[in-house]
This record gives structure tokens, C-alpha cells and sequence, in this order.
């Protein structure tokens, strides 16, 4: 329909500025600028199903990042690779090793350090370790409720509810599901 041709051609548009981009900024040796554009293609591409791409695009958005030191931005890109590994072509033990890298980089960053849990948390549950994936959920849980990231935690109960489908816990899904979709309701959110 036309809003799939919609959706590819802002998908093309974007695609088309940002390799624009790469191409000003590596003649440049604007390592910063590499980073944006790079992370630019990434957002696309997950936005658009392709985390596998996504998951690559942020890891040269990383490289540029650490390359133009700055370390809050690779942070930011590298927790984003992890979110586009949980749910790309990824091998479970591949994306378990990357969330530990990660989360060695984030230590003390505590909305960090949640993310990199929460995401664990459903290859955990993708291996049959449920223990583990519940405890790496209430532990992004309980970062996130003292922060008071109120969207945060909501997003947390889709992921949850993933973790509870894996156990064969499907009540406890579907408490999750009906938890964050309440939560999604009363922000205002439609459909």
C-alpha cells in the first residue's frame, strides 16, 4: 500500500543523505560526524526490521564515536547495538559475550547498566537459563524505578512477557503484556 512505499522511500531519502554524509565527513576526517550519520543509518534500519544491519551500522557509529572521543556517544551507540543483537540473526552466546563487553563499558551508569540487563535478559531466556532472565529483568526493574523512567519500565513489560512466553509461563505473559499496555494507555498512547 502506498504507506509501505511511504515507509521505503523516507527509508531511501534517509539512507541516501546519510551515505551523503559518510562520504563529506570521511573526506573531512570529521570522526564525530561519521558517528551521527552512521547511528542515523542504524536508527533506520532498525526502525525499518533490519537489526542485523542496524546492529552493524552502530558499531561503525561506535568506532567514529571512541575515534572522536567521545565516550558518552559510543556509550549511547553500543547499548543500541546490544538492543539490534537481542533481536537480529545474532547466535544467543555471540549476543550474551557483546551484552558483557558492554556492560564492563558501563559500569556506573546505572540507565545504562539497565538497558544491557534488560536486553540480556531475553537471551537469557532464549538459552533456558528463565532464573536468570528474571533476575537481569527485576534488576533493570528496580534501576529504572529509582531513576522513575516510567517509559522505560513500561517498554520492560513487552520484554518480560517475552522472557515469561519463553519460560512457558503464558498467564505471567499476558499479566505483563496487559501491565505495559495499560501503562502505554494512561501515557497517551493509541492502537
Amino acid at each position: 500500500g502506498d504507506g509501505e512505499r511511504g515507509c521505503r522511500v523516507e527509508d531511501d531519502e534517509i539512507k541516501g543523505a546519510a551515505d551523503q554524509a559518510i562520504g563529506v565527513f570521511t573526506d573531512l576526517g570529521d570522526e564525530w560526524g561519521l558517528a551521527r550519520s552512521w547511528s542515523l543509518l542504524a536508527s533506520m534500519h532498525f526502525n525499518a526490521g533490519r537489526a542485523e544491519a542496524a546492529r552493524k551500522a552502530d558499531e561503525n557509529a561506535a568506532s567514529h564515536a571512541r575515534a572522536a572521543g567521545d565516550t558518552a556517544a559510543e556509550t549511547w551507540i553500543l547499548v543500541h547495538a546490544v538492543r539490534a543483537a537481542v533481536h537480529g540473526p545474532m547466535k544467543v552466546e555471540e549476543g550474551l559475550a557483546l551484552c558483557g563487553d558492554v556492560r564492563d563499558r558501563v559500569q556506573g551508569q546505572p540507565g545504562y547498566e539497565a538497558a544491557v540487563s534488560h536486553h540480556a535478559a531475553l537471551l537469557e531466556a532464549m538459552r533456558g537459563a528463565s532464573e536468570v532472565a528474571r533476575s537481569a529483568i527485576a534488576r533493570a526493574e528496580s534501576i529504572w524505578r529509582e531513576l522513575g523512567s516510567t517509559f522505560s519500565l513500561t517498554l520492560l513489560t513487552i520484554d518480560a512477557a517475552g522472557v515469561e512466553a519463553l519460560a512457558g509461563d503464558m498467564d505471567v505473559a499476558e499479566r505483563e503484556l496487559r501491565s505495559g499496555h495499560e501503562a502505554f494507555r494512561k501515557m497517551g498512547a493509541k492502537g
